[in-house]
């Protein structure tokens, strides 16, 4: 057979537009993503040669009912006209230096002309030398197309280098989401991860549509609090080389990627030597014991098949190809790293689940507990200002000043609002309130706030607190502080809104005089029951001698009995009536003679109990139990 023809083979224009749809999908967080870890990875080629670099990232975004524009601006090598050619105006063209060893993540070659094909058309403007260059990429005709402009001279004196990619969405099938939406998006992708931990780089989002102060953020991500599983170095069957597998247990639960896709902060991030390929639990996705766990496998091997063209990447740019033999290799030991910790996970929650047996009396007690701050609020409310005359009622903090809820969770990355009241009868109106956070992970939108009496309540004074985390597990402490009153609010920043997590023991606060009643077991304590003022607990001494023989333990063992009962509602009964009584005593709701201050709290407890205890009883006591 004779040749006719021997060339490379062509591919027609139509394939890249293709090719852009496939790995863009018309997502506006794929686009900005490519055009980040580009703009990245022009600093790292900086930083290899010794050149110091700013690192700054400016992520702009106009929202337009047609039309709208992102732009992405680096201040690190510009592109001069050759560059845009190849970088622009030829597809899969290797440009970023990968494939030569550089620190980058450009493997694919086309991540520019993706992200602006995929959304519309777009300009890509560098400055090198105090020239700018510019090209344009968009579609005519169904095909892509590229323009290249004259180099212009800019005047001025030196002009520091840069490259700004702006694209402009034409493609009417592109979704824009809202700034606050897209924020959390970026903040939380997994891609972005090694870029927005990078003290060496500052990216920054700016909403054009916002006139307000508050219109940049800073990507600035924090991993989640917690400990430390199991770290080491595996050799990878069948292959000559090894990967580095951490694994750290967050503090609280956190979403998966099946829930949540890129945005998920459970997972293991698979990386070569400077690039996060994939975020995934492999076959423990989706299984609940396994939503704490998080961390990375570092694998420089993926760059060396990346460089030898193994097809180990899928084409649509979401992750990689399992079907690859050391991709297979590589996800079958990470699973056999993650085996042992998602059961040691599960038994925890099995012993959790075991010790929740007890719930029953546990949830018979906060039952209780909330008439036992009922029959507080009737004996000791000033009824002129909780009275509203048409039975609405309203919280308001005991001391008359502070934050509701005293206790809250905030989602990452999103802000959370809660209420500071005051009595207006302690706080003039229009007063300014001064609110602060101990712990930089959790901010405060809005340090100052004014109280300003309700319409609906006109004697309670009221402002909205705005408080933002940036670290899951973290917590903080709110201070407002205002004409000489202080006040406080716990706030702790979850990765998901769930019901209250089963392996988290802590006491919840409750609003009102009595937080929860519990056992303890100190040895030969003085009272057999007692009030703690800092917990707002009622706590019972299983070890007093009047109580063992009936409760036996910490977890109430012998409170199914009718004697073991009995003697919880009347160590419940004595105790709630005299912090009552006390309590009433100190704050002149109940008169008492000067010096004559015990006798008066002895007299209102003997008081309470006789018009209480029935009630007492009745909410510990079982039916079958009472005759």
């Amino acid at each position: 057979m004779v040749t006719r023809i021997s060339r490379p083979m062509e591919y027609a224009s139509r394939f890249g537009l293709q090719q852009a749809d496939q790995a863009i999908k018309r997502d506006l967080i794929r686009a900005l993503v490519e055009l980040i870890t580009n703009s990245d990875d022009s600093y790292r080629r900086m930083e290899r040669r010794g050149i110091p670099v700013s690192g700054r990232i400016l992520v702009e975004i106009e929202r337009r009912r047609q039309g709208s524009v992102v732009r992405v601006t680096d201040f690190a090598e510009g592109m001069d006209d050759n560059t845009l050619d190849r970088a622009v105006g030829t597809y899969a063209e290797e440009t970023s230096g990968f494939l030569s060893g550089e620190p980058v993540r450009g493997y694919f070659g086309r991540g520019i002309k993706d992200a602006i094909l995929g959304l519309g058309e777009g300009t890509v403007t560098g400055t090198v030398d105090n020239y700018q260059h510019r090209a344009w990429l968009g579609i005519r005709n169904n095909e892509p197309y590229y323009d290249a402009q004259t180099p212009i001279l800019l005047e001025g004196g030196p002009i520091p280098n840069s490259t700004t990619v702006e694209v402009r969405v034409t493609r009417g099938d592109v979704r824009i989401p809202q700034f606050e939406n897209l924020r959390i998006q970026l903040f939380l992708h997994f891609a972005l991860r090694d870029i927005t931990t990078n003290s060496s780089r500052t990216v920054i989002l700016r909403n054009l549509n916002d006139t307000r102060s508050r219109r940049e953020f800073q990507l600035r991500y924090q991993l989640p609090r917690g400990q430390l599983q199991s770290s080491d170095t595996y050799d990878l069957p069948d292959f000559d080389t090894s990967c580095a597998i951490d694994v750290f247990r967050s503090d609280v639960a956190l979403d998966t990627p099946r829930e949540q896709g890129y945005t998920a902060q459970a997972g293991l991030l698979i990386k070569g030597e400077n690039t996060i390929f994939e975020n995934t639990l492999l076959k423990f996705d989706g299984d609940p014991n396994a939503r704490r766990l998080f961390g990375t496998v570092t694998c420089g091997h993926l760059d060396e098949l990346l460089r030898e063209n193994e097809p180990i990447l899928l084409a649509t740019r979401d992750g990689l190809d399992r079907s690859h033999p050391f991709i297979r290799s590589l996800y079958n030991l990470c699973e056999q790293v993650l085996e042992p910790l998602v059961d040691r996970e599960a038994q925890r929650s099995r012993r959790e689940q075991s010790r929740a047996q007890n719930d029953e009396l546990r949830n018979k007690l906060n039952s209780a507990v909330s008439r036992f701050n009922q029959i507080a609020r009737d004996e000791l409310a000033d009824m002129d200002d909780l009275d509203t005359g048409d039975g609405r009622e309203i919280s308001v903090p005991e001391s008359g000043f502070g934050f509701v809820p005293e206790y809250a969770d905030i989602l990452m990355a999103r802000n959370r609002t809660l209420q500071l009241r005051t009595l207006t009868r302690l706080v003039p109106e229009g007063s300014s309130a001064t609110i602060s956070s101990d712990n930089p992970n959790v901010t405060v939108v809005t340090p100052v706030v004014t109280l300003n009496p309700r319409d609906d309540f006109e004697w309670v004074g009221e402002a909205r607190v705005t408080v933002n985390g940036i670290q899951v597990g973290s917590e903080a402490i709110l201070t407002a502080e205002c004409e000489g009153l202080v006040a406080e609010a716990m706030v702790r920043v979850v990765a998901r809104r769930e019901d209250p997590d089963p392996t988290d023991r802590r006491p919840r606060r409750r609003r009102g005089l009595f937080n929860e009643v519990r056992f303890s077991e100190e040895r030969d304590p003085r009272q057999r029951v007692r009030y703690d003022r800092d917990s707002k607990d009622v706590i019972i001494a299983v070890n007093h001698a009047s109580i063992r023989p009936y409760i036996r333990d910490v977890t109430g063992t012998g409170t199914d009995t009718p004697q073991g009962q009995v003697m919880l509602a009347e160590l419940i009964s004595e105790a709630v009536c005299e912090t009552i009584a006390r309590h009433g005593i100190q704050t002149g709701r109940f008169a008492a003679p000067v010096g004559g201050e015990v006798e008066a709290i002895r007299v209102q407890q003997l008081r309470l109990q006789n018009q209480y205890s029935g009630l007492i009883h009745e909410a510990i006591v079982a039916p079958e139990f009472r005759t």
